[in-house]
């Protein structure tokens, strides 16, 4: 975290200059983008490795990375690898994205208002700084649930 922390300040005056989307009422700024990748293996032998790794959704075995990228295309942060079977909730919880992502705007002087936010797959829950669309019936979201959808 320490490496992309000093450059913080630059990326979300510089990033949000560039992002044409509208930022609905009670959200705050989008900055960038966090996903967990699965990257196919071979196939590893038997026994308990074996189902470890095995990624039923894409069905490959496979080890995940989760990554933070900025509109420029950068990487800003890549988890440590994980087991191809982890569903991405539990890669966002174990890598503390959220958290770090907050602490270091707090460290860089930004306001609470002004904080950039991750938007992340639809499979995720809604965290301070990581956001996925929004779940439900049309009728049952408010105007600027719809609108960020």
């Amino acid at each position: 975290m320490n490496y992309w922390q000093p450059a913080f300040v630059n990326f979300i005056r510089c990033f949000q200059k560039k992002i044409e989307l509208p930022v609905p009422l009670g959200c705050s700024q989008v900055g960038c983008t966090w996903d967990a990748t699965a990257i196919g293996i071979a196939n590893p032998g038997g026994g308990i490795i074996q189902q470890v790794l095995w990624n039923g959704k894409d069905r490959v075995h496979a080890i995940k990375f989760g990554n933070l990228a900025f509109p420029n295309g950068m990487i800003g942060d890549m988890q440590d690898c994980e087991a191809g079977s982890r569903h991405d909730e539990v890669q966002v919880t174990t890598s503390n994205i959220n958290g770090r992502l907050n602490n270091v705007q707090i460290a860089a002087g930004t306001a609470l208002a002004q904080h950039m936010i991750a938007y992340a797959d639809k499979g995720l829950m809604n965290r301070s700084h990581i956001r996925a669309a929004f779940r439900g019936l049309h009728q049952n979201l408010q105007i600027w649930q719809i609108r960020e959808n």
